[in-house]
C-alpha cells in the first residue's frame, strides 16, 4: 500500500464519484499534554494564526510521522537484501520487466 493511501485511510474519509477521489475531512478527538497545546497554540500565534491552522499542523506532523515510519519499516524489511538485490529490484519495476 503507497504512504498517501495510508495517510488517506487514517485522516481522510475517500468518495470515489466517476472515478474522481473526493477527500471530506473527518473530525478528532484528541487528548494532549497542557504544555504541549501551550507551545503550540502560542508558536501558531506568532505566526498570525488562521482559522485551521491547528488541524493543518495537527494534520502536517501524522503525515510527517507516518512517513518516518513507513520508511523505517522498509528499511528494516530490506535489510535481508544486499545493495544490488535492491537496485536490481528498482530497476525492474521501473522498467516494467
Amino acid at each position: 500500500m503507497h504512504l498517501c493511501t495510508y495517510v488517506c485511510i487514517l485522516l481522510k474519509t475517500d468518495f470515489c464519484i466517476l472515478g474522481v477521489i473526493l477527500m471530506s475531512n473527518v473530525r478528532w478527538s484528541v487528548v494532549v499534554p497542557e504544555d504541549t497545546d501551550r507551545a503550540l497554540r502560542s508558536y501558531l500565534a506568532r505566526k498570525g494564526t488562521k482559522k485551521g491552522d491547528l488541524s493543518q499542523f495537527v494534520d502536517e506532523a501524522v503525515q510527517a510521522r507516518l512517513f518516518e515510519l513507513v520508511v523505517q519499516d522498509v528499511k528494516t524489511r530490506n535489510r535481508a537484501f544486499s545493495p544490488a538485490e535492491i537496485l536490481e529490484a528498482i530497476e525492474e519495476a521501473v522498467s516494467g520487466d
